[in-house]
């Protein structure tokens, strides 16, 4: 989704970081790009812009351009999701590396900032619920959790209950902060699972490097971030409704998969290429 403070598609002559640039940024890409560098930051954006401007552009090679490369070696064109830029924006991106990369005005506040007790309720809630080793110094984890937390903020009322909310939960949590005083509150609290839901939506158990770049011995990780467009069968969430003996239905049913496992059984928690 992108940013709906970036609304126009014209290119602007003298762009400046957070007027300009930054709103052009989602929070899913800033989710995605976390393990690199935080597209969020100005310092971080300003010492990759060229590369970041040479993944906005499709190949100078009309066949590789075809199949989705960029101008970045071994880079497809960014961002995927929901994908290329308007060619404005393109420009827009151009002009500010050519002015220098201004930082422009700070604002008081960052719009993705989430006060910070809050946060620490939430992270403990989402830990105890879904038993993650939620640990905010890990790469996308606190990112990740700010997209979550300002998503479920716009959850739908319950008709049933119009105090199912996560303010409220955060709240009575605060008033006991223990895992019985959780257990109880599960019973009174639908969003609990839509907690559950969505971090086993987005954590994938891969067998991976510390570092992510493919340096040290593969170590067993939870890792956090929209995997991919098949994430239904990667993230920990299939893993668990594996579990449940009607596992998926051939027909569209509610709360059950679509589609069958691959017959090889990757991704299902049988195959242990990744797991």
């Amino acid at each position: 989704m992108i940013n709906s403070y970036a609304t126009n598609n014209n290119a602007i002559s003298n762009p400046t970081y957070y007027q300009n640039i930054r709103p052009m940024f989602s929070q899913y890409d800033m989710v995605m790009m976390g393990n690199y560098f935080n597209l969020h930051n100005y310092e971080e954006v300003k010492k990759w812009a060229n590369s970041i401007y040479l993944a906005l552009q499709p190949n100078d090679d009309p066949n590789m351009a075809m199949v989705g490369w960029s101008k970045l070696p071994q880079v497809h064109i960014m961002p995927e999701v929901p994908g290329k830029w308007p060619d404005g924006w393109i420009q827009t991106f151009k002009n500010w590396i050519d002015t220098g990369c201004p930082e422009g005005q700070r604002p008081d506040k960052p719009e993705d900032a989430v006060d910070s007790r809050k946060m620490a309720a939430f992270i403990q809630i989402s830990q105890g619920l879904t038993g993650l080793p939620l640990d905010i110094t890990q790469p996308n984890v606190y990112p990740l959790a700010v997209v979550y937390f300002n998503r479920l903020l716009e959850r739908p009322n319950n008709q049933n209950n119009g105090n199912d909310t996560l303010l409220q939960l955060i709240n009575d949590w605060n008033t006991n902060p223990t895992p019985a005083h959780l257990a109880q509150l599960v019973k009174s609290y639908s969003i609990c699972s839509d907690i559950i839901l969505i971090w086993y939506n987005s954590t994938t158990n891969w067998n991976r490097t510390l570092d992510g770049f493919g340096k040290g011995a593969p170590v067993p990780v939870p890792w956090y971030g929209t995997p991919a467009s098949n994430q239904y069968k990667e993230a920990l969430v299939w893993k668990v409704t594996l579990c449940h003996p009607m596992a998926w239905a051939p027909e569209i049913t509610p709360f059950y998969w679509e589609m069958k496992p691959t017959d090889d059984g990757q991704y299902t928690g049988l195959y242990n290429k990744f797991y």
